[in-house]
């Protein structure tokens, strides 16, 4: 049995002690009620008996025999309860007050009359068979003149006071009885209606403890525990909608701690991260597998004296440092500040990747930079030749017609120049739409088509124009683009390239088309590859500009293969040529 069964049943268990204590003070009273009976009827047997002795001496002394019988057989008419016996001494019965003396037999062997003949009188009980009776017996000895001795033999019976005894232990028995019904009655009344159901009730807080929250607890029918159960299931459903609320906005708050684009990281004062999302993940490398990471090992001194200083000085901290990951210099802009975390202080700190912010910033600073001389260069020949032509030199016709030709080249250098950057911002409006417009073409025939507007300017410049291959696909995209960018390659391979041959061809690789433009020229050193693709970068600036380059052919061949989920690459060599690819997926 559980502690707890012992405290249910500690109320049962102390009704059954002072029941069964109680019966035994009645029993004990019982027995000192008899006991003090008996004294009181020995003390009265006893005096009886000297009393009758006195009486009935003076007869047997004088052998009056008769007289002495008559004496004993007047108590016969009387209501008294006492019983003369006149024995001799040999043990017979000479006269008795109840029965005839022939009746009975010799009562030598009686134990009251052999203590009498002794000469030691003793109060015997027993029952008496002549009677059906428990009875009392007292005997004392008379002798006679003759020295004839005699046995005067008193008897009483204590039937009432058995019978009172026999009664008050048989309603004892009753009440014992009645006591351990309602005892028992109790105990299976707790057990059914109150141990039960608790029991149930503690296994479903048990289930809810271990996480079953759809736990439904157990109500009775009826009983006391009944008002205790439904209260109960009550709060159990009000504590699952806080739980699934704080759940749902622990949810939500997760998702958007791990989503965020700054590193997150919550450092105690050793050093050790012990919360972090994928932002900081990705920024120091943690691996899911090894998740216990030290700020120690982010591999930046600065860094470090940071969180130190930040736990000793007890001050917000702010700052922007550089972080050398795998090469590459990362900028990063730390903020941090205390936190008490379990009782113990923490720090947190939020650290935002400004790398590409400043990569843009410089970006955009070289973009106006190069727009700007772009432009400047072409406006100044303008400028130039319209002040020439104003001071007189459109009246003569030789100097006129070269300041002509010159305000006629640049500002078609500067309105080639204005076109390729508003296809830039065109192309990169387009990759930012959801809808981009695609229809569904053959490849194939784009390649032939530029192929075709580029012959003329092959064959200025002395160079062959071939189809190496050229597999029948289908491209979901927008075909002009796509015929624009193989233009600008095909035009950069014979402006360039001085190789005396260009092949172009399309093939299939896996599930995409690759679009393949090589040469057979100079080539390019490794120095300019991984930047070829910007806007405004040369390889050789002056002949870029001797043949009317913008600068921005390549870096619209990159957006245009961005815009159809594709990839502009170039593999060289110097003087192995050039081969640039476009890799576009094919429509399925």
């Amino acid at each position: 049995m559980k502690k707890n069964d012992l405290a249910l049943f500690f109320f049962p268990a102390s009704i059954a002690i002072i029941t069964v204590l109680s019966a035994i003070m009645l029993v004990q009273q019982f027995s000192k009620f008899e006991k003090a009976y008996l004294r009181e009827a020995t003390d009265s047997i006893i005096q009886k008996t000297d009393l009758a002795t006195q009486i009935i001496t003076p007869f047997i002394e004088s052998e009056n025999m008769e007289e002495a019988k008559e004496f004993c057989l007047q108590f016969s008419d009387q209501p008294s309860t006492l019983r003369l016996t006149l024995i001799d001494s040999q043990g017979n019965v000479l006269s008795d007050t109840k029965e005839n003396s022939e009746i009975f037999d010799n009562h030598l062997l009686r134990t009251e009359v052999q203590r009498a003949l002794a000469g030691t009188p003793e109060v015997q009980i027993r029952y008496s068979s002549t009677l059906n009776q428990q009875m009392i017996y007292y005997a004392k000895p008379i002798n006679s003149v003759s020295g004839q001795t005699y046995i005067l033999r008193v008897a009483e019976t204590n039937k009432h006071v058995q019978e009172i005894l026999s009664l008050a232990k048989l309603n004892l028995f009753f009440a014992l009885l009645l006591g351990a019904a309602f005892i028992t009655l109790l105990i299976l009344y707790i057990v059914h209606r109150v141990r039960r159901p608790l029991v149930k009730l503690q296994e479903s807080a048990v289930r809810i403890t271990q996480g079953y929250l759809d736990e439904k607890i157990f109500i009775p029918n009826s009983g006391i525990i009944r008002d205790l159960a439904i209260n109960l299931r009550e709060m159990e459903e009000k504590l699952r909608e806080q739980l699934e609320y704080v759940t749902h906005e622990n949810t939500e708050r997760e998702l958007i701690y791990q989503t965020m684009g700054e590193a997150i990281l919550i450092i105690n004062r050793d050093g050790e991260v012990l919360s972090h999302n994928h932002a900081a993940d990705h920024l120091f490398g943690i691996q899911q597998s090894t998740p216990s990471f030290n700020i120690n090992r982010a591999g930046s001194t600065e860094l470090i004296l940071l969180v130190q200083n930040a736990f000793e000085e007890h001050k917000k901290i702010e700052k922007e440092l550089i972080l050398s990951r795998d090469g590459h210099e990362l900028i990063l802009y730390i903020r941090g500040s205390l936190i008490i975390r379990q009782e113990t202080p923490c720090l947190l700190m939020v650290i935002t990747d400004l790398t590409n912010l400043h990569k843009l910033e410089s970006f955009r600073i070289d973009f106006v930079t190069n727009v700007s001389h772009e432009i400047k260069t072409p406006l100044t020949s303008i400028l130039s030749a319209v002040e020439s032509l104003e001071d007189g030199g459109i009246h003569n016709p030789e100097y006129a017609e070269k300041f002509l030709s010159i305000l006629s080249q640049q500002s078609k250098r500067l309105n080639f120049l204005v076109q390729d950057i508003l296809s830039l911002a065109t192309l990169e409006q387009r990759q930012n739409s959801e809808n981009k417009n695609f229809t569904l073409f053959r490849m194939d025939s784009t390649v032939e088509n530029a192929v075709n507007a580029c012959l003329a300017m092959a064959d200025e410049n002395n160079i062959e124009l071939q189809i190496t291959e050229n597999t029948p696909l289908e491209i979901q995209g927008d075909c002009g683009y796509l015929e624009e960018a193989l233009i600008n390659l095909i035009t950069n391979a014979i402006r360039y390239s001085k190789s005396p041959k260009v092949e172009i061809s399309l093939t299939q690789e896996d599930k995409e088309a690759v679009i393949a433009v090589r040469d057979f020229g100079i080539g390019i050193s490794s120095e300019h590859t991984h930047r070829i693709f910007e806007r405004f970068y040369r390889v050789h600036k002056e002949r870029s500009r001797q043949f009317g380059g913008t600068g921005l052919g390549l870096a619209i061949v990159k957006h245009i293969a961005k815009l159809h989920k594709g990839a502009a690459t170039l593999e060289t060599a110097p003087g192995k040529g050039c081969t640039f690819k476009i890799t576009l997926p094919l429509h399925q």
